[in-house]
């Protein structure tokens, strides 16, 4: 499992992400990618890789957004 080799689809991204929103556990979402392939040696990513996309990706994104929002709010009480 060499890191050139590994890599998210776009489905595995999506599903991590609706995952995330739905707040189902990061060991549940990975255990689904294992039960789907049939196996770890069919998967071609790991447990790490799925968590460093949350850290990475998806809470960016929310903190962004907070970021949006809250700037709107103060524009709001001026």
């Amino acid at each position: 499992m060499l890191k050139q080799y590994r890599d998210l689809s776009m489905f595995v991204r999506r599903t991590i992400e609706n995952n995330e929103e739905a707040d189902i556990r990061l060991s549940k979402t990975y255990q689904s990618f294992v039960a789907a392939t049939g196996g770890h040696r069919e998967l071609n990513l790991i447990e790490k890789d799925v968590r460093n996309y949350i850290t990475r990706e998806v809470w960016n994104v929310s903190e962004l957004d907070d970021e949006k929002e809250f700037k709107k709010y103060l524009l709001r009480m001026k």
